[in-house]
């Protein structure tokens, strides 16, 4: 692996100065979240330096065909590659204040979701039919900067959101926000999902 100090997190706060944007770590979410739709957020988390490491370590990942509702990606959990500890730390941190922040959710049980992590690619031609993870809260976060179109479409709504690398988008994951990623028309779409599942 050519990168392997991305994965390296004994120092945790240096790690995240390094490899987390700034206006992620001020946690100022009034001035720095977006919200292009209702109940849908979009912040900067990982610097261009972390993706596009991340990215040529992919060489080194060894990735498993994954069916996604009638798509067979490829991916891996990240536990596999040793960064679910990581992870969980960033989305109990980040994700849970975000979540707190817009949606009130106070209490025990949100601070306890079960979180399921894992790195997606989608191919040339590929694309995910609109469904519901199912989930209490879903984040999206793309990694890779040179695929074409591999935009999220969300059927209710009718919005559009063509991601952007390095940043994250969270969204209630059931009833109101179904959503698709339409065709990738070009080059290879790598992105991560983090899965937060209530009681």
């Amino acid at each position: 692996m050519l990168y392997p100090e991305i994965f390296d997190t004994k120092d945790y706060d240096s790690w995240k100065r390094k490899y987390l944007r700034k206006e992620l770590l001020s946690k100022e979410w009034d001035l720095m979240l977006r919200e292009p739709f209702s109940d849908f957020f979009e912040v900067p988390f990982f610097t261009e330096e972390f993706c596009d490491k991340f990215v040529i370590n992919m060489e080194h990942i060894k990735l498993k065909p994954i069916d996604r509702w009638g798509t067979e990606m490829n991916g891996t959990y990240l536990e596999d590659i040793g960064f679910m500890t990581t992870m969980r730390k960033l989305v109990e941190e980040f994700c849970h204040s975000i979540a707190s922040h817009e949606w009130h959710t106070y209490g025990k049980k949100w601070q306890e979701l079960d979180i399921t992590s894992m790195l997606l690619t989608m191919d040339e031609n590929q694309d995910l039919r609109p469904r519901h993870d199912f989930v209490s809260i879903s984040n999206f976060i793309r990694l890779d900067n040179d695929s074409e179109g591999g935009e999220l479409i969300f059927t209710k709504s009718g919005n559009v959101i063509n991601p952007k690398k390095g940043h994250l988008l969270i969204f209630p994951g059931q009833i109101t926000h179904r959503y698709g990623i339409r065709r990738i028309k070009k080059g290879k779409r790598v992105f991560l999902m983090n899965y937060c599942i209530g009681e």
